[in-house]
């Protein structure tokens, strides 16, 4: 593969001396369409700017990680995973680059969002025409690096998973609920899946619904699938919902928006791109989820609110928000 270098920001190392603890995160009681229901709020899991929620679970082994190794990874110019392992990189005083496909004229002329926070946090971005199965044997000019799939899809995420899966095991204990359901916005099923691994052997009442943002229920159940085989092939993959109507990944819409704004009002701030569409989806299916009485509804909150200003920019551009 060709590589084209865009020009890349040096900035300096920023060593800490020692490793910041994640805590957890609460699981607090919130009513939203006319349902009761629990919310794991990994949202408030911080251990610094970008890097929260689910990537602290994902990247626990590298927050946790005392090599000064360099960091490669590839993915969209504006993803989650790409802006926290920035951070982490220069919390932790390690070189960073990251591989994705051209960038927009108006986010290289106007940085912005994850892109900004992530060249401003030393970043080298390199341009190639493809990252579609982009492995470590097409990086170069690295001595060493430790290499991140897209969206930190690969065995050592299940490390962070298990944390949070006795995390919840030690808060559900007292339920009395016999079916107890976590809902997980996914787009590669990752943490949905090690998630749910573990759960099925230690905690027979607690299990995971896979909610399928990017793509549609079989699409994710491969993802997954393949996940499974490559970290130990044991079998176990979550449920997954399918959506009513498959819709474009990311894509701005009206009705995206107003399932945003309506769970803001109820009290529950989700992020415009995973939360919102897997709201829609459950909003769309009610028995499934917020209206099956038999069960206790536990939705994940993944975090990821920072990527929301970027994505109302898209919205104004669009004329859908003033």
């Amino acid at each position: 593969m060709e590589l084209s270098f865009c020009n890349t920001v040096s900035l300096p190392n920023h060593r800490r001396s020692g490793f910041v603890e994640a805590s957890g995160s609460p699981l607090e009681t919130v009513s939203t369409f006319g349902r009761q229901l629990l919310v794991k709020r990994d949202d408030s899991l911080i251990i610094a700017p970008r890097l929260g929620g689910n990537k602290v679970r994902k990247l626990h082994h590298l927050i946790h990680d005392t090599s000064r190794e360099a960091i490669v990874s590839y993915g969209s110019a504006q993803g989650n995973t790409m802006a926290a392992l920035a951070s982490l990189c220069q919390m932790n005083g390690r070189e960073f680059v990251y591989y994705t496909t051209a960038v927009p004229r108006f986010l290289r002329d106007k940085p912005s969002g994850n892109f900004k926070f992530s060249l401003d946090s030393g970043m080298e971005l390199r341009i190639v025409p493809s990252t579609t199965n982009l492995t470590p044997l097409q990086v170069t000019g690295l001595p060493s690096f430790h290499f991140v799939p897209l969206g930190a899809a690969y065995h050592l995420a299940e490390e962070g998973a298990k944390v949070l899966a006795k995390e919840l095991i030690q808060q559900l204990k007292t339920s009395e609920s016999a079916d107890i359901r976590i809902v997980v916005a996914s787009g590669t099923g990752t943490l949905a899946l090690f998630l749910e691994r573990y759960l099925r052997l230690n905690a027979t009442n607690i299990s995971v619904i896979a909610v399928p943002v990017v793509g549609d229920a079989a699409y994710l159940v491969h993802q997954m699938q393949d996940l499974d085989k490559r970290s130990g092939d044991v079998g176990i993959v979550p449920d997954v919902l399918d959506p009513v109507k498959k819709k474009p990944f990311a894509k701005p819409r009206k009705e995206l928006l107003g399932i945003w704004r309506e769970l803001s009002t109820q009290g529950l701030n989700v992020d415009l791109i995973y939360g919102a569409r897997a709201w829609e989806i459950l909003v769309e299916q009610p028995e499934a989820f917020i209206g099956n009485k038999d069960i206790t509804c536990v939705y994940y909150h993944c975090g990821g609110l920072d990527g929301d200003s970027s994505q109302l920019s898209r919205y104004k551009r669009l004329g859908l928000v003033n």
